[in-house]
């Protein structure tokens, strides 16, 4: 792997600049409050009526803020850390570096095209350009043929497949059982559509995550070189995302927006994925026996 000069200014750019969205995000209080909204479904839903999310519904907009709060007090820390670790040579460093900067693509590409829209929709979009840019940097700098070397036969390889494989799959299953298909069975819309058009989660999930999961584990499965690289980022990418998926639920649960069976369904089953990635993570990192490159 070959340190990339570019990832040397997008760094503390986009650390920069994730840390003054999430901060205005996390603070701002101006508005009136909540207030309701008639849908272009008929629908009578409650809007946030705060701060920069004061046009998302309650439900997104808690979850926006807890979000900024994870960014500011875990996202950031760990791209700073993993930056420094790859600024020194370790391939685990490289590693992290590009799985975070994978959450940092899809939590500002959710919000850029998710998010009602407010003063920071630019920032949004040069954050998911700048993370997108960085994260293909990073993986495009990883020698396939040479990267499977990295690792000892302590590698839980076939374990780390599986788990990827049963991931998407899940993932995929999560939002169609449980939202989408009963929603076309009653004939209605899904309930997390509210005062928006679509559901760009769904579409992240379901079109791009699940079968990224899913054609990752396969390739490991074979011992495809691409296949160690893609898995290695993906766990990482899964502790993050996980971990703030928790976050977020827990605080929607806490202030009554979810009931128990969606927090269950939703909370509970990313919650048990991302122990088992961490797991996964650790004994992954653990069995790279050269941690420096060129």
């Amino acid at each position: 792997m070959k340190q990339q000069s570019a990832i040397n200014w997008l760094v503390p750019i986009i650390a920069i600049l994730a840390a003054v969205s999430a901060a205005v995000g996390l603070f701002s209080a101006n508005g009136d409050g909540p207030f309701e909204f008639t849908t272009l479904h008929h629908e009578i839903v409650e809007i946030y009526g705060r701060g920069l999310y004061q046009n998302d519904t309650t439900l997104i907009a808690v979850g926006f803020r807890v979000g900024d709060a994870f960014t500011l007090i875990a996202a950031i820390p760990l791209l700073l850390i993993s930056f420094w670790m790859y600024r020194r040579g370790s391939i685990r460093g490289g590693i992290l570096l590009t799985g975070t900067l994978t959450y940092f693509l899809y939590n500002y590409s959710s919000l850029a095209m998710g998010a009602a829209y407010n003063d920071f929709f630019l920032a949004y979009i040069l954050l998911t350009m700048m993370s997108l840019v960085g994260m293909l940097s990073l993986f495009i700098s990883f020698d396939p043929q040479t990267f499977p070397a990295l690792f000892s036969e302590r590698l839980p390889r076939r374990g780390i497949s599986i788990f990827l494989i049963v991931s998407g799959v899940i993932l995929f299953c999560i939002w169609l059982l449980l939202s989408i298909v009963p929603a076309l069975v009653a004939g209605i819309v899904p309930a997390e559509v509210a005062s928006y058009t679509t559901i760009i989660t769904f579409v992240l999930d379901m079109g791009i995550i699940a079968p990224a999961l899913v054609i990752s584990g396969r390739m490991l499965s074979r011992r495809d070189p691409l296949g160690y690289i893609l898995a290695s980022v993906l766990l990482v990418f899964i502790d993050v995302l996980g971990s703030a998926l928790i976050v977020m639920g827990f605080a929607q649960e806490i202030a009554g927006l979810i009931n128990l069976g969606q927090f269950i369904g939703f909370v509970v089953s990313f919650a048990i994925l991302t122990l088992f990635s961490l797991g996964f993570t650790i004994a992954l990192f653990r069995s790279i026996t050269d941690s420096e490159f060129n």
